[in-house]
C-alpha cells in the first residue's frame, strides 16, 4: 500500500465518523522462562478458513501490528477460529467464546505480518507460529453458557514472546483507562476479509485451495464503526445489552464483520475497547463487543500471576 493509500485509508475513516455522527501492563516482569525468538514455520500447511470481514478496506499488515490470528491444530493442521491482539510480549487477548471449549496445547497463535509467502518459497515467510501454553477466562463466562456474549473475553500465554522491539512485525495495543467512555468516537475492527463469497468456490482440488490461500489469508481487512449508546444498540438487539457491552455500527454500505472475526480487537488511537463476539453476519444487528475497560481487573491479574478463584486458567 502506498503512502498515498495509507492518507485516502485514514481520511476514509475520518468521513466515516463525520457522516455517521451526523446520522445517528507492560513493565511488569514476567520470571518465566523465555526466548525472543518465535517460531518461523516455513512449512505451514494450508489454512482453512471461512469468511471474514465483509467489503472493509484492505490494509497492509504495519497497519495492524497488534492483530494476530487464534488456530486451533488438528493433526497438526491449523484452521482458523478467530482474531486477536497482543497486549504484551507474552500474552494475547481475544473472546472466550473461541477458545473455551479447547485444550491450550492444541491452540496456536499467528503473528508478525499477513502476507503471506507463496508455499514454492517457504524462505519469503513473514509469520510466526506461538505455541499457547495456557487460556485464561472469567468463571462468570462459563456459568452463563446461554448468554455467551457476556464476559466474553480471554487471555492465551504463548510460549515464545512477541518481540516487541521488532516493530515492523509487533505492536501491542494500549488498554484503556478505567471505566473510559468511548461513545461517539470512531474505531477499527480488523479481520481477514475475502471479495467473494468462497462458498461458491470449489475447494476441494490442491489448485483452488493454494488461490484461496493466497487470496485470502495473505489479506488484512479494516472497517471504521463509531460506538453508539447501549440504549439505540439494545432496540435493535436480538441479545441483553449491558454496561459491559460496547456496540458500534459502520456508515460503509453492505460493510459488516462476519464468522471468525470473531475475538478481533476494536481499537481507538491504539487502545483496544473492545472484543468483538460471537457474530452471525448479520447485517440488521450492530456490531458488539466485550467492553475492555470493564475487564481490567482480570487482565491486570492474569498479567501479575494472581490467578484467583473467578479465572478459569486451562
Amino acid at each position: 500500500m502506498s503512502g498515498l493509500w495509507s492518507l485516502l485509508f485514514l481520511l476514509g475513516i475520518s468521513l466515516t465518523y463525520v457522516s455517521c455522527q451526523t446520522t445517528d501492563a507492560d513493565n511488569e516482569t514476567d520470571t518465566d522462562n523465555e526466548t525472543d525468538a518465535a517460531i518461523n514455520e516455513t512449512d505451514v500447511p494450508i489454512v482453512h478458513r471461512k469468511s471474514r470481514i465483509l467489503n472493509g478496506l484492505v490494509s497492509e499488515e504495519r497497519d495492524y501490528r497488534y492483530l494476530v490470528s487464534v488456530m486451533h491444530l488438528t493433526n497438526d493442521v491449523p484452521t482458523l477460529l478467530c482474531g486477536g491482539a497482543i497486549i504484551h510480549r507474552r500474552y494475547i487477548l481475544t473472546g472466550a467464546h473461541c477458545v473455551h471449549k479447547y485444550r491450550s496445547i492444541d491452540l496456536v497463535v499467528r503473528s508478525g505480518g499477513v502476507e503471506a509467502a507463496h508455499p514454492s518459497t517457504p524462505q519469503k515467510e513473514r509469520r510466526s507460529f506461538h505455541r499457547v501454553v495456557k487460556t485464561f477466562f472469567p468463571r462468570q463466562y462459563a456459568n452463563t453458557p446461554c448468554r455467551k456474549h457476556q464476559h466474553d473475553i480471554a487471555i492465551l500465554k504463548v510460549q515464545q514472546i512477541f518481540d516487541l522491539s521488532d516493530d515492523t512485525r509487533y505492536r501491542k495495543v494500549i488498554l484503556p483507562e478505567q471505566d473510559a467512555d468511548y461513545e461517539g468516537v470512531y474505531g477499527v475492527v480488523t479481520g481477514y476479509g475475502p471479495d467473494y463469497d468462497r462458498e461458491s468456490n470449489t475447494t476441494n482440488q490442491p489448485q483452488a485451495i493454494e488461490n484461496y490461500y493466497l487470496q485470502y489469508v495473505t489479506k488484512v481487512r479494516a472497517l471504521a464503526l463509531v460506538v453508539i449508546p447501549n440504549e439505540v444498540c439494545q432496540e435493535r438487539a436480538s441479545v441483553v445489552i449491558t454496561e459491559k457491552t460496547i456496540c458500534a455500527q459502520t456508515c460503509v454500505p453492505n460493510a459488516q464483520t462476519c464468522f471468525e472475526d470473531d475475538g478481533g480487537p476494536l481499537v481507538h488511537n491504539g487502545v483496544i475497547i473492545g472484543i468483538l463476539n460471537d457474530r452471525q453476519c448479520n447485517p440488521e444487528t450492530p456490531e458488539m463487543f466485550t467492553r475492555v475497560s470493564k475487564y481490567l481487573y482480570f487482565i491486570k491479574n492474569v498479567l501479575e500471576h494472581q490467578i484467583s478463584y473467578d479465572i478459569i486458567v486451562r
